[in-house]
């Protein structure tokens, strides 16, 4: 066994004697035997490592969708590929989406009515999340619904995809949906072009008062302007309790009382005019 050591390679050394490549190097070391030179030694890894993957927007817009093995499946890489790309993305698995997220009617009723990743950005989750309960839902992606807008609207504005769309929701449901371009300005600038709710300087939606799925019309008085994360934490909650629950006592009430003042001032004649409508 001696005469072999630094004449063929330790792993065949240590296949040859059925012991291990460890037991080997250490013999081999103890008497002091150079190992065998290698030959036709294997480059260095690229940057990125080995088999580095190139991939295809179609494979990206599928992470989270579904698990990461049945991902890799249908590509014919491994399982810790899709992993490890997944989470350069920050893209939360598949299984703790549909662990932690619980979907309510009035979160369901904004599929398909925007974009997947502008849907996310409101609810403040991933846009495969969005993606994946729509095709539960067999409700087609916005891109399929966009020519139910006015040839007359740009599609580029987000201010009137929002107005139609919610206009269009209102009149499936029957209820009352006269709320425009105008009152949405108003409803802006009455509220500093802040959150109603909290007041953060954020992207603003257009939020129920009284929520669809509870009667609630596409109307002036029942349209304030609110931020993703109040608009989604909300729900179907009454808005005056929810204020309540999610705010100091005297923050709460000075909150009711502006949000009501608000009401009052677009029911009444008088700002029908600064309103614009």
């Amino acid at each position: 066994m001696d005469a072999l050591l630094g004449k063929m390679s330790d792993t065949d050394t240590a296949k040859r004697f059925n012991i291990s490549r460890t037991s080997v190097y250490n013999r081999r070391n103890q008497l002091g035997i150079p190992r065998l030179p290698q030959q036709n030694s294997s480059p260095p890894p690229p940057m990125g490592g080995w088999n580095k993957h190139k991939w295809d927007t179609r494979y990206l817009a599928l992470l989270g969708t579904m698990p990461d093995h049945k991902l890799a499946t249908l590509m014919g890489v491994d399982k810790s590929t899709v992993g490890r790309k997944r989470r350069s993305l920050s893209i939360p698995s598949y299984e703790t989406q549909n662990r932690l997220l619980t979907w309510s009617p009035e979160m369901d009723q904004l599929l398909g009515t925007s974009p997947d990743p502008v849907i996310a950005e409101r609810l403040d989750i991933s846009a495969p999340s969005v993606a994946h309960r729509r095709y539960e839902l067999s409700i087609p992606s916005y891109q399929s619904n966009h020519r139910l807008i006015p040839e007359n609207v740009s599609c580029k504005d987000p201010q009137s995809q929002t107005f139609y769309t919610q206009r269009r929701n209102a009149m499936i449901s029957n209820l009352p949906h006269n709320f425009t371009l105008k009152d949405w300005e108003f409803a802006c600038s009455f509220f500093g072009h802040k959150c109603a709710y909290c007041q953060a300087e954020k992207p603003l939606t257009q939020d129920h008062l009284v929520a669809v799925s509870n009667g609630g019309g596409y109307t002036p008085e029942n349209i304030i302007p609110a931020c993703g994360s109040c608009n989604s934490t909300k729900f179907t909650h009454t808005w005056q309790e929810w204020v309540s629950s999610q705010f100091p006592n005297d923050e709460a009430k000075a909150t009711i009382t502006k949000i009501e003042r608000y009401q009052l001032t677009v029911a009444s004649p008088s700002s029908a005019s600064t309103a614009g409508r």
